[in-house]
């Protein structure tokens, strides 16, 4: 089944906890102070997804979901997050933005 080492939690602005299973790419919300959308299921349920963006401090996470083609969840922004290790993530510098240039 799951692997604690491989699992991070996401806590968000509006108070959801969220769990991400790394290895098997699912993610469940397990509380939060506001009912769970429809497509997020009930507090506990993992779900599989299609593709996941983030969690970076102050931003939201993004969930595309594979059990519902083109549907997707935007959280509040992430206050905390923890690697697989269960320990805090601190972010020291801002991700760098991508650089263009036109293509001759």
């Amino acid at each position: 089944m799951k692997n604690p080492a491989e699992v991070q939690t996401i806590k968000t602005a509006s108070g959801s906890t969220y769990e991400h299973d790394l290895s098997n790419g699912r993610i469940r919300r397990l509380e939060g102070t506001h009912n769970p959308t429809p497509r997020q299921g009930a507090d506990g349920d993992w779900l599989p997804y299609e593709a996941i963006h983030g969690p970076l401090k102050e931003a939201p996470l993004v969930v595309l979901w594979s059990h519902q083609h083109g549907r997707m969840t935007v959280t509040s922004p992430v206050v905390s997050y923890t690697n697989a290790e269960e320990r805090e993530v601190e972010e020291s510098a801002p991700i760098p933005e991508a650089q263009t240039r036109p293509v001759a």
